[in-house]
């Protein structure tokens, strides 16, 4: 599976979360949030090098 599959395939629950950015570097992803009441991005999750890491932090993401 490669990235953009996973991006995908979580397509719907990315849009409708507006507090996530998942942001393609050139040696992997990133997951930033926005925090409100800082008014400023914070990531908490390390770069992820796998999509199937991707997957997995995704769906643990969006479970809740």
């Amino acid at each position: 599976m490669e990235y953009n599959e996973v991006l995908e395939h979580f397509k719907k629950d990315i849009q409708n979360d507006p507090d996530i950015e998942i942001i393609q570097l050139k040696h992997g992803i990133m997951i930033f949030y926005w925090d409100e009441v800082e008014h400023s991005y914070y990531h908490s999750s390390e770069l992820i090098q796998t999509s199937e890491k991707l997957y997995e932090i995704l769906s643990e993401e969006f479970r809740k």
